[in-house]
């Protein structure tokens, strides 16, 4: 994107989309963020065109997208069966 103004518009539009992987991050939701890191990747490659730094940006996407969005812990849940527990005394 050569013409200014249709550069800032994509990267207006680009924040956007980063602002909704961010709260689709923040609420889990696995589809949400898929869509919108395929849009991000979608202005990554029109902003920076033949740029030597796009490969690197698309794996960095790429890798972020792989990222589990639940924690894997053995201690997730514990605190709301104490709390359970504690109910049924």
């Amino acid at each position: 994107l050569a013409q200014r103004p249709d550069r800032d518009a994509a990267l207006a539009a680009l924040q956007v989309e980063f602002s909704l992987a961010r709260a689709a991050i923040e609420r889990r939701d696995a589809t949400g963020l898929r869509h919108a890191s395929a849009r991000i990747d979608g202005w990554l490659q029109r902003l920076l065109a033949g740029s030597p730094g796009l490969p690197q940006k698309r794996r960095l996407l790429a890798e972020l997208q792989a990222l589990p969005l639940r924690m894997e812990s053995p201690l997730a849940g514990t605190t709301l069966q104490q709390l359970r527990a504690l109910r049924g005394r």
